[in-house]
Parts: structure tokens; sequence; C-alpha cells
């Protein structure tokens, strides 16, 4: 599946783009004690990858085509 990534070094949003923030953000809430969930911002990066039996992940291509680089559409 498409691979979504979390913490601190993960850019907050685009800047002055709240459409493709609305495209590559999610929440995730998982348990995290009593009667509460704990809810976790997930940015999609637009790769595609799986996980072994060891949870070791292998990427295995881009969700989209083509990536931005420098300002530029690359493959």
């Amino acid at each position: 599946g498409e691979i979504a990534i979390s913490g601190p070094t993960v850019l907050k949003k685009y800047l002055d783009n709240p459409l493709a923030d609305m495209k590559s953000y999610f929440f995730l809430s998982v348990p995290s004690g009593e009667d509460s969930l704990n809810a976790s911002r997930y940015f999609l990066t637009g790769d595609v990858g799986t996980l072994d039996t060891e949870g070791f992940l292998f990427l295995k291509g881009r969700a989209k085509e083509l990536i931005k680089k420098g300002g530029e559409q690359v493959s």
C-alpha cells in the first residue's frame, strides 16, 4: 500500500496550499489506554511498499508516476 509517515521531522503543512494538505495528511486514532484514543497525523509519501513478516519495509514504486524535483516533473 501507500506509505504514510509521522514524526517531528515530517513537514507540518504545504505553504499556502490547503488542498494539498487535505490530500496528503490524515489522522489515525489508536487506543492509548483507559477509554481514550491517541490521534496521530500521518503524511502520505506517494511511495508504495510492503512489509515482510519481520517488519522490514520494501519500496515497490510510486503511487504517482511523476515526482517534483527542483520545480520540474521527473519520472
